[in-house]
């Protein structure tokens, strides 16, 4: 016999409910943790060829021992190292754009879930996330652009500084260029993200209200941003983006 579940009539009732976004953060990864490690899950699978490059890039070119092997093996003389050091690194970084441009249709097939699950409607898991994905596809392959143009860019720049010019002006300009990506363009895309989800706006327009809310909610969207290098840290997947994109459409 089908065992029969007993539940408490009282569950339903309005005191409850969560209160506040705090609460309501603790009572969705409560009731549907199952539902966010889905999400997870697909979000890892539409970032596996940005990861697959970014290995590949650690393995070959920013592990020292494996590159000299390299290099050896190709019969390069030590003297033109630095400049296939930079070749390879611009190669690797031309390769991580189209990984971000699939990366980032799992963002916005995520983004959809969070706002439902953010405004406690029905969730079909594959359904909506696609639907999401069909939905804010261009905002999020403009932003990834972006993102994957600055990051090659802004390499690209500090390396051939670092190797040609001065090594540690190059590598203040490295960390220079990371702080204005993590102060400015990764919490403004984030608020464009959440927007898309909620308003019916153009890209341009969409860039100038999330301007004016990273500006209102400065310490806040640094904040949040900064967390974002625990992923660096630790080389995390970008699950962990999933669950700081969440915390804003509690917002």
């Amino acid at each position: 016999m089908k065992k029969k579940h007993k539940f408490s009539l009282s569950n339903y009732e309005e005191r409850f409910l969560p209160n506040n976004r705090k609460q309501q953060f603790k009572d969705c990864l409560k009731q549907r943790f199952h539902l966010l490690i889905g999400v997870g899950a697909l979000i890892f699978a539409f970032a596996l060829i940005l990861l697959i490059i970014y290995v590949a890039k650690n393995v070959v070119v920013l592990n020292n021992d494996n590159f000299v092997d390299l290099m050896k093996r190709m019969g390069y003389p030590e003297s033109d190292w630095n400049f296939h050091y930079l070749w390879l690194t611009n190669i690797f970084n031309l390769l991580m754009i189209p990984g971000f441009l699939v990366a980032s249709l799992g963002i916005a097939g995520a983004s959809r879930i969070l706002r439902l699950l953010t405004w406690g409607e029905g969730i079909f898991l594959v359904r909506d996330f696609f639907r999401g994905i069909k939905t804010n596809f261009k905002l999020c392959l403009i932003n990834s652009a972006v993102i994957g143009l600055y990051f090659f860019i802004s390499e690209f720049a500090s390396l051939a500084l670092t190797i040609y010019i001065n090594p540690i002006a190059g590598e203040v300009i490295n960390y220079l260029l990371i702080a204005i990506f993590l102060v400015t363009l990764m919490p403004i895309s984030m608020h464009m993200i959440s927007l898309d989800n909620i308003y019916s706006l153009s890209w341009f327009n969409n860039l100038q209200n999330s301007v004016r809310i990273f500006i209102a909610n400065f310490l806040k969207s640094i904040l949040f941003s900064l967390l974002l290098l625990i992923v660096e840290l630790l080389n995390l997947s970008p699950n962990f983006y999933l669950l700081i994109h969440y915390i804003q459409m509690l917002e």
